[in-house]
């Protein structure tokens, strides 16, 4: 009854490729370099409609309350936690 009607957006984490860069660097134990590909150049290969919405990933994006999650469901994983929990090695 309490969710009835309700959108929640759900998330594990909310990163900035720097964020994640870093993260995979940690867990490699390697440098890692994030390079993004020019729109035209990845729409090319992945199509409009998948071009579309990495590009409203980019813009927009989704705006879950990632704390407020964490606080009410507390197994929602981190993004460093899954790659701890994933041989990255």
């Amino acid at each position: 009854e309490v969710w009835a009607g309700k959108t929640v957006e759900i998330a594990g984490d909310d990163r900035t490729m720097s964020d994640v860069v870093a993260a995979f660097s940690a867990a490699i134990g390697k440098p890692v370099t994030y390079v993004q590909v020019p729109w035209d150049t990845f729409g090319a290969a992945a199509g409009d409609e998948i071009t579309s919405m990495f590009r409203w990933f980019e813009a927009d994006g989704y705006h879950a309350d990632v704390s407020a999650l964490r606080q009410h469901h507390p197994f929602v994983t981190s993004f460093e936690a899954y790659l701890k929990q994933h041989d990255w090695k």
